[in-house]
């Protein structure tokens, strides 16, 4: 079989995107699906994280490129009971796999797996299904998110921040969201359903404490998800990535309510002793958000499985509504990838 696949060469200056093509015999073990892929949706994952699992000790090292994808079932194990041949489904590629979900074909366990519904576009399939693992870790199996809590999302005009708005939006919760761009801003006023609160974090004036106290009464926010902290002094932030808002640790920590919980993706996060001392104080604690926890670590499989189905049954129903910014053809996509990568709104999405 002709696999065509993309894949990311690592090293010390950049990272570049390049088009591979091999043929190459399948053997499925007895749990594997041999899938064709019709769409693969785009999320960057930490070179360090990438690192640890396809370097094996080397600076320059190759991996594949893009994980949630949709498709078609070709071909299953001889123990295979969750999928059947010429089935839709959809699914994330587990981050220590050697297969690209940005390529043709590809092959995947049973587990990771979750059937298509019809009404779903493969399209909305392969947007919400990763991201929608993320947002509903965090707000489900971290948060614990209830009703009439209010809940502070930074970069909620991305993939995964949408899917988290509109899911504690469903639960009832007060949303509040930031906006780092002219762009943000206006994607936030057309947002379905709206945000309760909308910060303007363009002027350097705006005081994210006294706003987030304001809009609670001040009682402080019962649950933060962050898109990474500020970690330097002030003397280094002028070298932040343009149109992006990184609150201080500390400016978080003084946010929260009592009994509150700050989702953070920051994976070398310290917490300095004073602001250690605040949160004990506040009886709050710190999650670490790594959604790939549930495809690396196979104890809370039957979990997994009810969160990948619960995504597809949310799509359907409406509840979630994912964001597509841009679609590009496998063809055309390693000349355009590098350019529309960063984008801060919606998903990036290949076709096959």
């Amino acid at each position: 079989m002709l696999i065509k696949k993309v894949v990311v060469k690592h090293t010390k200056e950049k990272n570049e995107f390049v088009m591979e093509e091999e043929l190459t015999k399948i053997d499925l073990g007895e749990h594997e699906v041999l899938v064709k892929i019709l769409c693969c949706s785009v999320s960057s994952v930490s070179d360090q994280v990438l690192k640890r699992w396809h370097s094996h000790g080397n600076e320059e090292f190759i991996y594949p490129f893009g994980r949630e994808i949709s498709g078609l079932v070709q071909a299953v194990g001889s123990c295979v009971t969750l999928c059947k041949l010429e089935s839709n489904v959809a699914g994330v590629i587990p981050l220590d796999s050697t297969y690209s979900g940005c390529a043709n074909f590809c092959v995947m366990s049973e587990f990771d797996l979750v059937q298509k519904p019809e009404s779903v576009s493969h399209l909305d399939a392969s947007c919400s299904i990763g991201d929608g693992v993320k947002a509903y870790t965090a707000l489900f199996y971290q948060a614990k998110l209830l009703s009439n809590e209010t809940i502070l999302i930074f970069g909620a005009s991305k993939g995964y921040g949408i899917l988290a708005v509109q899911l504690a939006k469903s639960l009832r919760a007060k949303v509040i969201v930031i906006g780092a761009s002219d762009e943000e801003m206006e994607f936030f006023k057309s947002m379905q359903p709206k945000p309760d609160c909308i910060i303007d974090m363009r002027t350097k004036n705006c005081d994210l404490i006294n706003i987030c106290m304001e809009e609670t009464g001040g009682i402080g926010i019962d649950c933060i998800i962050d898109d990474g902290v500020e970690m330097y002094s002030d003397e280094f932030k002028e070298a932040k990535t343009a149109f992006k808002f990184l609150p201080s640790k500390h400016e978080l920590i003084t946010c929260l309510a009592a009994g509150g919980r700050w989702i953070t993706t920051q994976s070398d996060l310290q917490v300095d002793p004073p602001d250690s001392e605040t949160l004990f104080l506040k009886c709050a604690s710190i999650h670490f958000l790594f959604e790939d926890v549930w495809t690396l670590s196979r104890s809370a499989q039957g979990k997994y499985l009810h969160i990948l189905n619960d995504i597809m049954a949310k799509v359907e129903a409406g509840t979630l509504r994912p964001t597509v910014h841009h679609t590009v053809f496998l063809d055309d996509c390693v000349d355009n990838l590098s350019h529309i990568l960063d984008s801060t709104i919606g998903k990036v999405v290949i076709k096959i």
